[in-house]
């Protein structure tokens, strides 16, 4: 496949105009050669004029397509940046909800036997704890009182842990499913956002790939019809320095990603957290030409099928009707 109908195959289409423009650079390139083809004979000094030139105006359009990258990727990575830092602060924060709704039945629990030994005994259980400091000795009325009031703690506590497992029939208790419900509904929404901002990714990931891919067949290609190693020079001393090239920011969040979603979206499971983030070859295409041959025999198929079906069933009715005239005659 030529690299113009790879790179029309695989783009994104929403950026299209942001890519290398490879057809418009490539028909400069012939142009040039056409010229030198149909002038009359050039001196060694005329011809290396006339392609310094070539070289000046090809390099121009070179130096703007990569302007127009440069832009549009730091446009990209810094959207990007911008997505990821939301999408920590929200999972951070639906972590910290949930963790806090965990913990506060308990927490409840600790206060309502502080509350309840404070209502019942005031400053005679100060008293009592004051003696116990002094003595040693718990073996006293108040004390076995305060005990009592642990014990029932303890059973309200076993009694609530109880609730909370029958908790998971939806009877139970409609407003706690409705609750988990959310919950769930909250994780669902967080791992969809991943796994879109993993693509974008992806994709951009893919346009730093296609757009390099451009330049280096392009200046290749004008090497080879021009005849020189200015292509080759500017490569290496434009295109290989540029920014969208020699970042590695795209990299580095798709592992920040793969690393966040298996550790705290899918409990450590990191085979999960990649099937869940996979994304499809962006080389996979659809065939028009398969597809449509695909098309038209499945429908001559289902066709010939009725056809045979309705013949069947005409026959088996004819040989009913029969079998009746027989029977009736």
């Amino acid at each position: 496949m030529k690299f113009a109908e790879r790179l029309n195959a695989h783009l994104t289409p929403e950026w299209r105009t942001q890519y290398i423009d490879y057809d418009e650079l490539k028909e400069h390139l012939y142009k040039y050669t056409q010229v030198l083809e149909t002038l009359p004979f050039f001196s060694e000094e005329e011809t290396k004029a006339f392609l310094d030139e070539c070289d000046e105006e090809f390099f121009n359009l070179c130096e703007s397509a990569l302007r127009k990258i440069e832009v549009f990727f730091s446009e990209k990575i810094a959207e990007a940046n911008r997505k990821f830092t939301t999408l920590v602060d929200e999972l951070d924060n639906y972590i910290e909800s949930t963790h806090h709704k965990s913990i506060s039945w308990i927490t409840g629990s600790k206060v309502s036997l502080s509350r309840r030994l404070t209502e019942s005994f005031g400053r005679e259980g100060d008293k009592c704890r004051v003696s116990v400091r002094e003595n040693g000795s718990t073996n006293t009325p108040i004390w076995n009182k305060i005990s009592k009031i642990q014990s029932e703690e303890n059973s309200e506590l076993r009694r609530r842990q109880s609730r909370s497992k029958q908790s998971e029939n939806p009877k139970y208790d409609a407003q706690r499913l409705d609750r988990r419900k959310k919950t769930f509904r909250k994780l669902h929404d967080l791992k969809l956002a991943f796994s879109e901002f993993y693509l974008s990714l992806v994709l951009l990931q893919n346009y730093q790939s296609l757009n390099f891919t451009g330049f280096r067949k392009i200046l290749k290609k004008h090497d080879k019809l021009l005849r020189r190693n200015t292509g080759l020079l500017w490569r290496q001393q434009v295109v290989e320095c540029a920014h969208f090239n020699t970042s590695r920011d795209v990299d580095d969040l798709i592992t920040e990603v793969e690393n966040i979603f298996t550790e705290k979206l899918e409990q450590g499971d990191r085979q999960k957290a990649m099937k869940r983030l996979r994304v499809p070859p962006l080389s996979e295409k659809y065939n028009p030409r398969g597809l449509f041959l695909f098309g038209l025999f499945f429908g001559v198929f289902l066709a010939q099928f009725i056809v045979i079906l309705l013949t069947c069933l005409r026959l088996q009715l004819i040989s009913l009707l029969l079998a009746y005239v027989c029977t009736s005659s």
